[in-house]
């Protein structure tokens, strides 16, 4: 017969492995997510760098065209 010495470990031991099992499971699942999120992240990069060209560059051209017609800024 089992004692509850025996039953205590023989818990430990099962929570070990499902935890370890679990994590897994996990990982294999978040492994795609996080190549897309990574994906996104320099696609977003990208696209935030575009447009703040865009921006300066039309700003400079305000700027010029301020200048010229003689406006207050």
């Amino acid at each position: 017969m089992l004692t509850k010495t025996d039953l205590a470990q023989i818990e430990e031991i099962v929570e070990r492995v499902v935890e370890r099992k679990v994590e897994e499971i996990v990982e294999k699942k978040l492994a795609p997510i996080r190549r897309e999120l990574k994906q996104i992240r320099k696609d977003l990069n990208l696209v935030i760098k575009v447009f703040d060209s865009e921006i300066y560059n039309l700003k400079n051209r305000t700027t010029r065209i301020e200048t010229h017609l003689k406006l207050p800024n």
